[in-house]
């Protein structure tokens, strides 16, 4: 997760790869069905006191 408590949100990114330099290499395409969009946000509250805004699409 990228910023989650800064104004603007945060970015989750499930599935990207690293290169050799710790630099994104690969973000394949990931399904998320409604149960898995509920598990992360839950996480994501469990996490941090203050909830940010966040869309799991």
């Amino acid at each position: 997760m990228a910023a989650p408590a800064s104004t603007a949100g945060g970015v989750l990114l499930p599935g990207i790869t690293e290169g050799d330099q710790a630099r994104a290499a690969r973000l394949p395409p990931v399904a998320l069905s409604d149960a898995e969009a509920l598990r992360i946000r839950s996480i994501v509250a469990d996490l941090d006191h203050l909830l940010p805004t966040f869309d799991v699409r």
